[in-house]
């Protein structure tokens, strides 16, 4: 009986290390990878790549351009006040995705990742 187990044990210590050798990570990426390349290396966005997704993506209902009031009284004309609202703007486009509204202005997976990139390295403004 002592003896099926040892067996026993040894066949199951054989398994789990088998086991966990096949589950070893191989990839051989380097830190340095490309951005395309799915390594967490990212490109710094300036503030003028952000602003135009910005202007393209939000300005339509954003803006105090031509006398308007914006939406919910967020304005997004200056570049200060995109920067008042950076967290607003990672909750709402990035997140949560509920911006833009039912998506009107078609803003991309990769656009929000941009703005969510930007956000993240500081949302400077230059």
């Amino acid at each position: 009986m002592k003896t099926w187990l040892l067996s026993l044990g040894c066949l199951s210590l054989l398994l789990f290390a088998a086991c966990n050798n096949a589950t070893a990570p191989t990839s051989t990426a380097s830190p340095s990878a490309s951005p395309a390349s799915g390594s967490p290396t990212t490109e710094k966005v300036s503030f003028s790549v952000a602003n135009q997704i910005i202007q393209q993506r939000c300005s339509m209902c954003h803006s105090a351009a031509g006398g308007q009031s914006p939406r919910a009284g967020v304005a997004m004309d200056t570049p200060e006040q995109i920067k008042a609202r950076t967290e607003r703007i990672r909750a709402r486009a990035v997140s949560t995705q509920s911006m833009p509204q039912g998506n009107a202005t078609q803003m991309t997976e990769a656009e929000r990742k941009t703005l969510g990139d930007w956000i993240a390295q500081g949302a400077s403004l230059e």
